[in-house]
């Protein structure tokens, strides 16, 4: 399972809950956080790698596959870093979107988890 369908998994199983349930209000919301920081990981990790993608190579010091793992782990480690310390601001605004959502609807439990699915090529 990759890092994209574990964090769409996480959107998919995430919803506010009910207003009369105090407690799992605060737990599915953190989950939902969550999912939307794993989100814009990815996003980021991928942002790192198209941007060093466009970086012409020299062949006098390329270091071939290791240097290839090592910037993979390096970008993947950079991008979760920036994700966890507000990144460029994916995750709030998904949040943002989704908590409007949820009061348009009356906050009802079904109808965050129906928004929260993922349709398109990420579906099941």
């Amino acid at each position: 399972m990759t890092n994209l369908d574990m964090a769409m998994a996480g959107l998919k199983g995430c919803s506010l809950g009910a207003a009369g349930d105090p407690g799992g209000v605060e737990k599915k919301d953190t989950s939902l956080k969550e999912a939307a920081v794993e989100l814009e990981c990815l996003f980021i990790e991928y942002l790192l790698k198209e941007m060093r993608a466009t970086i012409p190579k020299s062949g006098l010091l390329s270091g071939g596959k290791a240097e290839d793992m090592y910037t993979s782990m390096m970008d993947h480690h950079l991008a979760r870093e920036l994700a966890m310390k507000g990144g460029i601001g994916i995750s709030s605004l998904l949040m943002n979107e989704l908590d409007r959502q949820a009061q348009c609807t009356g906050g009802k439990s079904q109808k965050m988890h129906e928004i929260a699915k993922v349709s398109g090529p990420f579906a099941d």
